[in-house]
């Protein structure tokens, strides 16, 4: 009896470290899949914008939306530098200048929203060029 769980035990140091590599594999495998999926996505959002801002202030907005889906642009006088990022709903995700604090929230399905900076408030329009 003593033999048998000698060999079961040496069975178990053995089997173990193959089936952490086998699970290792299967994790190194979907983070692959996933960055494939990453890689192959395109923003349906892609291309130039451009609008203006109303309210507390007014000015100029202008964008680009990238291929996978992020988000750099300029607003106002100074062409202060804005980013952030389009959802696939056309919804804004943190897209703002963290300079100013400037934040433009809404969604580009709807092709108008509002921004925020500091206690000003205001509304935007943009169109695709």
């Amino acid at each position: 009896m003593t033999k048998r769980l000698l060999k079961k035990n040496i069975l178990n140091v053995i089997s173990l470290p193959i089936l952490f590599s086998l699970m290792s594999c299967e994790y190194m495998l979907e983070r692959r899949i996933e960055k494939e999926q990453q890689n192959n996505y395109t923003s349906r959002y892609m291309g130039n914008w451009v609008g203006t801002y109303n309210g507390a202030e007014s000015g100029n907005v202008s964008f680009k939306v990238i291929k996978n889906g992020y988000i750099s642009g300029t607003y106002g006088i100074e062409d202060e530098i804005i980013g952030g990022a389009v959802l696939d709903d056309g919804g804004l995700l943190s897209v703002l200048s963290v300079n100013s604090g400037f934040h433009l929230y809404g969604n580009l399905n709807q092709n108008s929203g509002t921004w925020k900076k500091g206690d000003k408030i205001g509304t935007w329009t943009f169109k695709k060029q």
